[in-house]
């Protein structure tokens, strides 16, 4: 490997490890320079929940490219496990979103009429049929829809997507501080380092290093146990989602605080409203152990929708962030569009360029 490598990217979370591994999988010299160890931050305590349907409800760019990046999934979970013998544990079960208002979801919904308009499966849920995927769920929870979908064990998918992109000769620097940008180069507390284009991936710290309209949102969530099993996919009630995990562990999130600035300290008041919460939604959860309450950052643009694009004044410098709450289900597709970037010069969608800014 060179001393210039074809591509420096800047941040080791999930969109970094999915950029590694897709860049070094073309045939790339690939580093990534990650500050404390990959996953550490908000890919660490994510539910990893993989919900189009439900996180773009009203349709749009962002319904369309996150179904896209499940199908990638299903082909990246395939190569990866063939590449290193772990896949990223994915599981395209579905998602089923409740509510406590009887009676909804209709054959006239909003939701299932405009969904099934553009082609993607809703299936209605009665009581039972509700009872099938959650065993344990509230029994005046009678009304419900299951959507495609799934999820992934957040900080095992980064991981492994990050060895694969090893397996593939990519090169991981943890505890590489990243002080400044120049066009291709970084200045680190490592020294000064370049490349043919660097790709600034930092999350809530992407305007740190490059000018870009994004704000950090605080996120807290709940990591509980409870040897009952509550749910077989991920449920999204009316003001809380429970994802179950493995060994009877089930995620409980997620606040949202967008004035918190970059405070990460979990709070009493939301982590006991979201206990509230998701006793409502599942009475037995009364009785389950903490495991752990954690808080993170997650990074938001004007119209929730990624950037992936280059930075003005540079020609060699590539920011890709903003993914707000859709992180893990945007990962495959943002790291298939740079690769087709800079593989094939194919072009960067519009939907995710700086211009939608300027526009606004």
């Amino acid at each position: 490997m060179g001393d210039a490598p074809d591509v420096l990217i800047v941040g080791g979370g999930v969109i970094g490890c999915a950029l590694a591994y897709d860049l070094a999988a073309s045939g790339l010299d690939v580093t990534v320079l990650e500050q404390e160890r990959v996953g550490a931050g908000v890919s660490y305590g994510a539910g990893g929940m993989l919900a189009p349907q439900i996180e773009f409800a009203q349709g749009g760019p962002g319904l369309e490219w996150g179904m896209r990046s499940l199908t990638l999934y299903q082909e990246w979970d395939e190569a990866i496990r063939q590449r290193i013998g772990f896949g990223l544990d994915l599981d395209l079960s579905g998602i089923v979103r409740v509510t406590n208002t009887p009676n909804a979801w209709g054959p006239s919904d909003p939701f299932i009429r405009r969904h099934t308009q553009m082609g993607y499966v809703v299936k209605r849920l009665d009581a039972s049929t509700i009872r099938e995927w959650a065993p344990q769920i509230h029994p005046a929870i009678t009304s419900g829809i299951w959507v495609v979908g799934g999820q992934v064990d957040a900080y095992r998918a980064t991981r492994m997507m990050a060895q694969a992109a090893v397996s593939h000769n990519a090169l991981i620097r943890s505890g590489v501080m990243v002080t400044g940008i120049e066009d291709g180069c970084v200045m680190t507390t490592a020294g000064r380092l370049c490349a043919q284009m660097v790709i600034v991936a930092t999350g809530a710290w992407l305007p740190h290093l490059v000018d870009v309209p994004l704000k950090p949102v605080k996120g807290q969530r709940l990591l509980v146990a409870l040897p009952q099993l509550l749910a077989r996919v991920p449920i999204f009630g009316d003001n809380i989602y429970v994802v179950p995990k493995a060994s009877g562990q089930y995620f409980l999130g997620a606040t949202t605080e967008p004035e918190a600035g970059y405070d990460q300290n979990p709070t009493l008041e939301a982590l006991m409203d979201l206990g509230t919460a998701a006793v409502g939604l599942f009475p037995e959860l009364r009785h389950a152990s903490v495991i752990e309450p954690w808080a993170g950052l997650r990074p938001v643009l004007p119209g929730e929708l990624p950037l992936i694009a280059r930075v003005p004044r540079y020609e060699r410098v590539l920011a890709v962030g903003g993914h707000y709450r859709h992180g893990f289900l945007l990962a495959p597709i943002t790291a298939r569009i740079v690769r087709d970037w800079m593989v094939s010069n194919a072009p960067l969608p519009p939907d995710f360029s700086y211009q939608r800014f300027e526009t606004a």
